[in-house]
């Protein structure tokens, strides 16, 4: 509160600067690019189309209903689905099949002409042709660290190296599982 020689001067009414076009068209601009830049998070934390409403699919669409030409809401949401068939390859590798088909299927919803997709799904149907082989090894064996144990990681790791293939160790400790592979 403002006093001159005793009285109380009213508050000054704040000045309102007239609209412009220029000035509306920076406003969406800026909320534009703080809306790109939640959906770009949300993609680096692979939020790519959950959890409903804090996603980088939802954050690009919500881009795109604005402005429904933008580049890199456009890029973004294929971006999604490239991730997706990124995640798909990383889960058949370790032979995960289901989870991959799961990403395919999200990733084939965004957009089913993205190649990677059609690649990975050839993939997928291989190695779910290709047979597994899994071997249990005695826990005792393991704990001891036995030479019996080390003769048959030996016969193995022949096999696994004449068969070019891929392996997966899956030990009860990380410790036990160093030791296997090495």
């Amino acid at each position: 509160q403002v006093v001159y020689e005793g009285k109380a001067l009213p508050e000054p009414s704040p000045v309102e600067e007239p609209r412009t076009a220029e000035g509306d068209r920076f406003l969406q601009a800026r909320i534009l690019a703080d809306m790109l830049y939640e959906a770009r998070l949300a993609f680096e934390d692979n939020r790519l189309t959950l959890p409903a409403g804090d996603n980088a699919y939802d954050g690009y669409q919500a881009v795109l209903d604005i402005a429904p030409d933008n580049e890199v809401a456009l890029q973004g949401i294929q971006d999604i689905a490239q991730r997706y068939a990124e995640l798909a390859q990383t889960a058949i590798q370790v032979g995960q099949f289901d989870r991959a088909q799961d990403l395919l299927r999200r990733g084939a919803r965004i957009n089913r002409d993205i190649p990677a997709i059609a690649s990975v799904e050839a993939q997928l149907e291989e190695a779910r042709k290709t047979p597994l082989e899994i071997f249990a090894l005695d826990q005792e064996q393991l704990s001891k660290q036995s030479l019996q144990l080390m003769v048959e990681l030996a016969e193995i790791a022949n096999f696994i190296q004449n068969q070019e293939a891929t392996f997966l160790i899956n030990a009860p400790s990380d410790a036990e599982g160093r030791w296997i592979y090495q």
